[in-house]
């Protein structure tokens, strides 16, 4: 029996280098979402802990006044900085399934196909065996005349 060969294969392949490819960039852009919320939180934690107590100069008055200004204008920043990233990985994602449906596409043809050539084979085989059949009766009643 003749094996079986996928003509796209190849194209199989790639596909699925491809998927692999479009979820690294998938894993990388959900990372740097992580990253970006991580750095939001910290921020929150410190213009929490820029509160002054007991007595104050105006230098630290003022001091705090510049660190929370700027603390504020960096959680503004993140922020941005986290919409950007969510619709990178959004984009990522949609790409990902995308490339996944392509993959799983080919599969399923191959799938299909392997099939039709058991099919085709184990009918050849059939055909063969009827043949030998036949052949061999007609020895037999050529034989008894």
């Amino acid at each position: 029996m003749k094996k079986f060969r996928f003509r796209l294969e190849k194209v199989l392949q790639y596909r699925s280098v491809v998927k692999s490819e479009k979820l690294r960039e998938l894993t990388l852009a959900n990372h740097a979402v992580s990253e970006i919320e991580l750095r939001i939180e910290q921020i929150k934690t410190a213009q929490l802990e820029n509160s002054l107590e007991g007595a104050v100069t105006p230098e630290q008055l003022q001091l705090s006044g510049q660190y929370g200004r700027r603390l504020e204008k960096e959680l503004t920043d993140a922020k941005l900085a986290l919409i950007r990233a969510q619709s990178e990985a959004e984009k990522a994602l949609a790409a990902y399934r995308e490339a996944a449906k392509e993959e799983e596409a080919l599969v399923h043809l191959k799938k299909k196909k392997k099939a039709a050539y058991i099919e085709y084979i184990r009918h050849e085989e059939e055909k063969f065996l009827d043949e030998i059949s036949v052949q061999k009766g007609n020895t037999l009643v050529g034989a008894e005349e």
